[in-house]
């Protein structure tokens, strides 16, 4: 393929590097990684993005006097809620204080502003989600724990970080640094 692009090459030089450029850069999919089923792409969508231990959801039992922001992964409730909107931003800026049958206390950040309209949505969604006509308290105040926002922030910076080690230490792109005098151009990296 590349042989066919070289009279498009503004000199001889440039055309060889770029068919050696492709040429380290292909790499052939074979048969039994090309057959993906749906079952499997299913099961990768339905994984969290955030990767710290976290408790099925599931575990949350609905006729439980009380669970505390300990028992509870208020991510995955939120995953499980299957917010959208306003209403997802303010719940993953929140943080579960604690939950039972009766209420659901959230503390967010007193400069968080806040729309009674998604508060509505979100105490909606919590009542079906536990199956239980429960009252949605938010307390604004500062607290030490991380939000759903915060963590999946911290989690794109670390997968940035990663994509970016993972360029300057992969053995073809340190040999292309060394022969042809390439740079990696700043800000071009994302993760995959």
């Amino acid at each position: 393929m590349g042989q066919k692009d070289l009279d498009l090459a503004p000199d001889p030089r440039s055309g060889f590097e770029m068919v050696m450029l492709r040429m380290l850069t292909f790499k052939p999919v074979s048969l039994e990684q090309n057959a993906v089923k749906p079952v499997q792409i299913q099961q990768i969508a339905a994984k969290p993005q955030i990767k710290t231990p976290q408790p099925d959801v599931g575990t949350v039992h609905r006729n439980e006097s009380t669970v505390d922001a300990g028992e509870c992964d208020w991510l995955s409730m939120i995953v499980a809620m299957k917010l959208t909107g306003p209403t997802r931003e303010f719940a993953n800026n929140c943080v579960l204080e604690n939950i039972d049958d009766k209420v659901c206390t959230l503390i967010v950040d007193p400069d968080f502003i806040r729309g009674t309209r998604a508060e509505e949505t979100l105490q909606k969604a919590l009542q079906a989600y536990r199956g239980t006509p429960l009252k949605l308290v938010i307390k604004a105040k500062k607290t030490t724990q991380d939000t759903p926002a915060v963590q999946l922030t911290k989690e794109r910076e670390d997968k940035q970080q990663a994509a970016v080690e993972a360029i300057n230490s992969d053995h073809n792109i340190l040999a292309l640094k060394d022969h042809f005098d390439a740079r990696v151009m700043p800000g071009t990296i994302e993760p995959v």
